[in-house]
């Protein structure tokens, strides 16, 4: 939602940028013994309402100019699953920002492999969990899709945990 109201501000006429979500809506349904940390379990953030997001889209549209043209849009299930099935349905892909707050190593993976070929020279990858010793996972899946030194990863000063680079 946040990005939601940064694109209403900042560029509301934008109707060929669309911001869109993907998730469970059931939690942790991917976790890996081996890269993930062990005191997670598969209940966790399964209590997100995909129906209480999709309200306050709705109710976000109602102000936004334009708002006749979607701009939001949630796709429910595991990304490893979703993501590539998505891709191949949006031949007019290209994504200028990509948002990872997975967590787990699998779900990480298979978004950097499958967004990562369709963002352009400039884009913005931010990883919530990078080089964070309690998820391992989502560095595990960087490390293996990005070669580190060809990348500039920084963090931002208010957050230990996030990090990010341009593509």
């Amino acid at each position: 939602m946040l990005y939601m109201h940064l694109s209403a501000i900042l560029e509301p006429y934008a109707i060929n940028r669309s911001i869109i979500g993907f998730d469970t809506f059931a939690g942790f349904t991917q976790i890996d013994p081996q890269r993930d940390p062990k005191d997670i379990n598969h209940q966790m953030f399964s209590d997100t309402q995909k129906s209480l997001i999709s309200e306050m889209i709705e109710a976000n549209n109602l102000v936004r100019p334009v708002n006749r043209i979607p701009r939001c849009e949630l796709v429910e299930g595991d990304i490893a699953k979703t993501a590539p099935d998505f891709v191949k349905a949006r031949p007019d892909l290209v994504v200028a920002m990509l948002i990872l707050d997975t967590d787990l190593y699998e779900s990480t993976k298979v978004a950097l492999q499958t967004f990562l070929p369709l963002m352009p020279k400039g884009a913005l990858v931010v990883l919530d969990e990078v080089a964070y010793k309690n998820f391992p996972g989502e560095t595990i899946a960087l490390k293996e899709v990005v070669k580190l030194n060809t990348i500039e990863l920084k963090r931002l000063p208010f957050d230990s945990c996030v990090g990010y680079f341009r593509v």
